[in-house]
């Protein structure tokens, strides 16, 4: 029954904003004939459909789906408009790497354009929007935000004493995750040329420079570049490659660390702020030390919002 009154209040409130959604039953009916596509392209799974995407499991898919748009109508103001469908139907259609699946799920939808659009391109617009301003929402992070700007005008300001001062202030750091020494080598592979870094206000700028932001595309990679540096027992033995790095974290770091000591602005990334310090730079390999100061969880902020 609370579901069900859920699913009302969403789609009383989707409707009254997005001009018009589909009815519940047909939302949840569009759901399972899409997840019944993903399932049989699922290689070695030898549970039923039935059994593996229950229906009340799809229900909760479609409830979460509405919930989102409804947080990012509440909170942020923003609303999923016509425009933004059209655009991002265009872009899966011009980009999918499997038009055989994206044929199949539009036939499963009985070739009905509106209904493809209100299933399946609506959701992952309403997501990627809601997650968009959650990861830029500087009320929502400012305790990190702060920490990591404090840490990086301290390690400034022990920059004239040396490398060591500057580990020590991050040896003291309490609030971040540390990592000391992490080494990224350079190779043939790598590109010559990378994009510009976006500049945007909002952390301590130095000699000149400010803080970029990076797109969720371009710092994906990040969490797990600094986890797998993480999980060895020495970094400098990881085999971690600069080539690999998202290309605005390689501008930056190209761009501000040359010597040891050299300073990084603060990198506001999707999950985390981090500050880079050079360690060693040498001709064929970077060597810094990198603190982490991780943000609010996107999956537990969302838990939280009201339905």
């Amino acid at each position: 029954m609370k579901l069900l009154t859920l699913f009302i209040a969403c789609l009383a409130l989707a409707s009254s904003q997005a001009g018009g959604a589909e009815d519940i039953a047909r939302l949840v009916a569009a759901r399972t004939a899409i997840e019944r596509v993903y399932h049989s392209h699922r290689t070695g799974t030898k549970v039923s459909f039935e059994a593996a995407a229950p229906a009340s499991a799809i229900e909760q898919m479609v409830s979460a789906d509405l919930k989102k748009e409804a947080v990012l109508a509440r909170t942020y103001g923003t609303h999923v408009t016509a425009d933004l469908i059209r655009a991002e139907q265009q872009r899966i259609e011009t980009t999918t790497r499997a038009p055989d699946v994206l044929a199949e799920i539009k036939a499963a939808l009985g070739g009905d354009s509106a209904l493809f659009a209100a299933a399946f391109v609506r959701p992952i617009v309403a997501e990627r929007l809601l997650r968009a301003r959650f990861q830029h929402d500087a009320a929502l992070h400012a305790a990190p935000s702060s920490a990591a700007d404090a840490v990086c005008a301290r390690l400034l300001e022990q920059q004239p004493k040396g490398i060591d001062a500057q580990l020590s202030v991050l040896r003291e750091c309490r609030s971040g995750e540390v990592h000391l020494s992490v080494r990224w080598l350079y190779g043939a592979e790598a590109p010559a040329t990378v994009r510009p870094q976006v500049i945007t206000a909002g952390h301590a700028e130095h000699a000149g420079s400010a803080s970029a932001s990076y797109s969720n595309e371009a710092t994906a990679e990040l969490a797990q570049t600094l986890g797998s540096a993480a999980a060895g027992a020495k970094a400098e033995e990881d085999k971690l490659r600069f080539c690999d790095l998202p290309d605005d974290l390689r501008q930056v770091l190209r761009t501000h660390l040359h010597k040891p000591g050299d300073v990084s602005p603060v990198v506001d990334s999707p999950s985390a702020f981090q500050v880079f310090v050079a360690r060693e730079c040498g001709t064929e390999f970077l060597t810094a030390a990198v603190v982490t100061f991780p943000k609010r969880s996107y999956d537990e902020w969302l838990a939280q919002q009201p339905n």
